[in-house]
């Protein structure tokens, strides 16, 4: 307990906008790099960020922002279900340049409620063996967490094409195939 209101206490002596107006003048990029600080919508809301999450998309777009940043804000969007942000979502899985932004955005797309599990399988498809190791990894491990008829379904894609995977894809592929589920980064 006394470590909970250590930590507490300074999110509030280093972040004092959190909780508080924009008008604190910290800068919402800062906000959502904190690191070691777990952000809640309300947080984000009184940190500046709009009911749909409009600032999150242009910090997770805007290419200048550290990985990090990027990373974090597209994950913050989870916070934020909504059309726009679902697209949003669906498009840095597909496109952005950096592989490790767009396994963010399946991570998230897996989790929420923004996604059904017609449009990740519709996102998997398209992706396929084409994506970048990252990329499948994140197929992979999101689809481990599901029903045996839906994993199939999801890594389908990754399985027909087996042979342009590389030896760590196809690692994780079979022991996704072979019933493991992946629980907190390892398989059980």
């Amino acid at each position: 307990m006394k470590a909970l209101i250590f930590v507490a206490t300074l999110v509030v002596l280093a972040f004092p906008g959190v909780g508080a107006s924009q008008s604190s003048g910290i800068p919402l990029e800062d906000v959502v790099g904190a690191i070691d600080i777990q952000l809640s919508r309300e947080q984000l809301l009184s940190a500046g960020v709009s009911d749909d999450g409009v600032e999150l998309r242009a910090l997770a777009a805007d290419s200048s922002n550290s990985r990090y940043v990027r990373s974090r804000s597209v994950s913050l969007l989870g916070f934020f279900p909504c059309e726009e942000n679902a697209s949003f979502v669906s498009d840095i899985a597909r496109n952005d340049a950096d592989p490790e932004i767009r396994a963010t955005a399946i991570y998230l797309a897996a989790q929420s409620e923004m996604f059904s599990e017609g449009d990740l399988q519709e996102l998997f498809s398209e992706l396929g063996s084409d994506a970048p190791e990252a990329v499948q990894i994140a197929m992979i491990r999101t689809a481990g967490r599901r029903e045996p008829q839906i994993r199939e379904a999801l890594i389908s894609p990754l399985r027909t094409e087996r042979l342009e995977l590389t030896p760590l894809v196809t690692e994780e592929l079979d022991m996704v195939l072979n019933g493991a589920q992946e629980v907190g980064g390892e398989y059980r």
